[in-house]
């Protein structure tokens, strides 16, 4: 996975495209931000208040999943799809 995040790294740096530069430097906000969390989340001494942080992160990562694949949560056998609008 690593790997194919630096290819699109490599593909954005690229780029003289406005939005695209945008975008890079948005998404490498994103990333780093989201290193952060984790390091923060791991300093949490309680493990349920560490399992609630790390629960909301999830839902979170799911939510952006389903508007990036343009999609609408489905509720099926307990667990969540994606169906294509």
């Amino acid at each position: 996975m690593q790997k194919e995040l630096d290819q699109l790294r490599d593909k954005v740096n690229e780029s003289t495209d406005p939005a695209e530069i945008k975008f890079k430097l948005r998404f490498e906000s994103l990333v780093k931000e989201f290193d952060s969390t984790l390091v923060a989340i791991e300093e949490i001494i309680e493990v349920e208040g560490r399992e609630i942080h790390v629960y909301r992160c999830e839902k979170e990562m799911h939510q952006l999943h389903i508007t990036l694949q343009g999609g609408v949560p489905v509720l099926v056998e307990g667990s969540y799809s994606i169906r294509k609008c």
